[in-house]
């Protein structure tokens, strides 16, 4: 029975660690989803740390350079590291990957 106890309760931790571990993602992935322009779309989010990383498609530097603007305008979201991006010819997209650092709230020894 112990032991059996002792299983349920390390199953409760980790459920209890992954609801705490969405919910201090989900306020950073509902304000990305504002800043997303039209002509832009984003397949991949990436979250360590502090770091983030933004994976898409865009089909002008505009929608790029908009969607630049406003990850510089949050407070939430640190500074831009770098910025990737490369032509795709036979799909007519850009295809880019944005790395900002000093994102709050991602820093898990917090």
């Amino acid at each position: 029975y112990n032991q059996h106890q002792a299983g349920l309760e390390a199953q409760e931790r980790l459920v209890r660690a992954a609801e705490q571990e969405k919910a201090r993602h989900a306020f950073l992935l509902e304000e990305i989803e504002t800043m997303i322009p039209v002509g832009l779309w984003l397949y991949r989010l990436e979250m360590e740390k502090d770091q983030l990383h933004l994976r898409g498609r865009a089909k002008s530097p505009a929608a790029i350079s908009s969607l630049v603007q406003e990850l510089n305008r949050s407070d939430r979201i640190g500074d831009i590291k770098s910025l990737e991006s490369r032509w795709e010819r036979d799909q007519g997209q850009i295809q880019f990957v944005i790395s900002c650092t000093g994102v709050e709230g991602l820093d898990q020894s917090r």
